[in-house]
C-alpha cells in the first residue's frame, strides 16, 4: 500500500491523503498509520495522490509558496495576494505578508511581486490602489516632488532617510 494513503478503519480499507496533507507512516504498522498530516503555512500540496506519480510520504513533497502568494495549512494550492497588494516572501502563511503598495503605485494583478509607479506627472497619496485610473494629474504648474521614505537597516542601527524619485 502506498504512503499516500492511511487506514481509516479495519473495515473500510485505506483511504487516500488528501491535497495538502501526506502520510509518512510505514503502511505495515496500522498503529502508526492512523492519518494524513498538513504541509504547514506556506506551503502547499497540489494533488491529492490519487493521480500522484510519487507518493506524498514526507513534509519535502510539500512546495513552498512563490512571491505574490500565501498559504494556510493543509492547503491544495497557494492563494494570490489580492490587487492593490503584493509581497516578495516565500512560503507566505498569511495573506498579512500582502502588503498594500505605497503611495504613488498601484497594482492590477492578482498575485503580484511589486507595484507600478503612477508615472510622470502624476500622484497618489493613498496606499493600495489597484488601478492606474487612480493616479491623480498634477494640476498646470506644479510637478511631483520626490518621497522621502524612512528605511531601517537593521535592528541595531537606527533609520536612515533617503531620497527616490518614482519616474
Amino acid at each position: 500500500m502506498p504512503n499516500r494513503k492511511f487506514r481509516s478503519s479495519a473495515v473500510s480499507g485505506c483511504t487516500i491523503c488528501s491535497a495538502g496533507t501526506y502520510n509518512s507512516h510505514d503502511a505495515s504498522d496500522a498503529s502508526l498509520h492512523a492519518g494524513c498530516t498538513s504541509c504547514v503555512v506556506g506551503k502547499h500540496l497540489l494533488d491529492d495522490g490519487a493521480t500522484a506519480t510519487t507518493s506524498h510520504d514526507s513534509d519535502a513533497d510539500c512546495t513552498s509558496c512563490t512571491p505574490g502568494k500565501y498559504s494556510l495549512t493543509a492547503a491544495p494550492s497557494c492563494v494570490n495576494c489580492p490587487i492593490g497588494k503584493y509581497s516578495t516572501v516565500i512560503a507566505a502563511d498569511y495573506e498579512s505578508n500582502c502588503v498594500n503598495c505605497d503611495a504613488g503605485t498601484f497594482n492590477e494583478v492578482l498575485g503580484s511581486t511589486s507595484c507600478v509607479n503612477c508615472g510622470k506627472g502624476k500622484f497618489l497619496s493613498t496606499t493600495g490602489a489597484i488601478s492606474e485610473t487612480q493616479c491623480n494629474v498634477c494640476p498646470p504648474g506644479k510637478v511631483r516632488q520626490p518621497s522621502i521614505i524612512t528605511l531601517t537597516l537593521s535592528p541595531t542601527r537606527s533609520p536612515k532617510k533617503i531620497e527616490t524619485r518614482r519616474d
